[in-house]
C-alpha cells in the first residue's frame, strides 16, 4: 500500500472511538458496527440504561474516576455504584488505575481510581477523506495502537475502501499481537449525513458512496 503511516501508541482523539454510537457531528456522521452482543449493553447508549451501561459509558467519555465521582456524574446512589462496579471487575470490563486524580485531595489514603481495561476488547477507526483513508485501532481505555494512512483516488468504489480497510486492519492486529476476536466494533466516519441505518445520504467528497449502506459494505 502506499502512503501508510503507522502510529504505535498514543492517546485516541477520534470521535468516534470515544462516542462509541451513531452521530452526527459538524458535517461528520460516524457509523458503529458493534461484534459482540454481550457488550451491547454496556457500550451503546439506551433511553433506559443499567448501572453497569451508565458506567462503562462514563469511564468511556472521561478515562480515570474514583468511585465517588462515578456516583456524582451518573447521579447513581454510592451503594449501587458499588454494586455495579463490583460486577464489572469480576467481569474483566473494569480495573484499578494507577493514575492519581487532578482535584483536590483529602487527608488520609487517596480514593482508589479505575478505568476501563485495556485488555476487555480493541475498537477500529475508519475515516473515509477526500483522497485517503485513515484506520486506527484502539484499545476500550482510549490508548491507540495502531494507526495507518492510506492514499487512495478521487470518489474512490466503496468496495475498493472496504478491502484495503479489511487488509490494512489485518496487517495492523498481527504486527501488533492483538486477536481479531478482541475487536468489539468498527467506527466509519464520513464527510455527509448518515441515516440512522447506516445509508449514506449524501457524500459531497466521496460522491460515490451516496445511497450505500455502510454496514453492508
Amino acid at each position: 500500500m502506499d502512503a501508510i503511516r503507522v502510529r504505535r501508541r498514543g492517546r485516541c482523539s477520534i470521535s468516534v472511538l470515544s462516542k462509541m454510537t451513531y452521530l452526527s457531528y459538524q458535517s461528520t456522521s460516524f457509523v458503529l458496527i458493534m461484534n459482540k452482543p454481550s457488550l451491547r449493553n454496556w457500550l451503546i447508549d439506551k433511553p433506559s440504561a443499567s448501572p453497569e451501561s451508565l458506567i462503562v459509558r462514563c469511564l468511556r467519555e472521561r478515562g480515570v474516576l474514583s468511585a465517588s465521582q462515578i456516583a456524582h456524574i451518573t447521579g447513581l446512589a454510592r451503594s449501587t455504584v458499588s454494586t455495579a462496579l463490583n460486577g464489572l471487575r469480576k467481569s474483566g470490563m473494569v480495573i484499578e488505575s494507577s493514575a492519581h486524580h487532578d482535584g483536590a485531595r483529602g487527608i488520609g489514603r487517596p480514593a482508589a481510581t479505575l478505568t476501563l481495561n485495556p485488555a476487555a476488547g480493541t475498537c477500529v477507526g475508519i475515516h473515509l477523506g477526500l483522497d485517503e483513508m485513515r484506520c486506527l485501532i484502539a484499545d476500550v481505555s482510549h490508548s491507540v495502537i495502531a494507526e495507518q494512512t492510506i492514499a487512495m483516488g478521487l470518489d474512490y468504489q466503496p468496495q475498493q475502501a472496504a478491502e484495503l480497510a479489511k487488509s490494512a486492519i489485518a496487517q495492523c492486529y498481527e504486527e501488533n499481537g492483538l486477536p481479531m476476536a478482541g475487536l468489539l466494533g468498527v467506527g466509519v466516519s464520513v464527510s455527509g449525513p448518515v441515516s440512522r441505518e447506516g445509508v449514506v445520504q449524501r457524500a459531497s467528497i466521496v460522491p460515490t458512496w451516496a445511497g450505500v449502506n455502510i454496514r453492508d459494505v
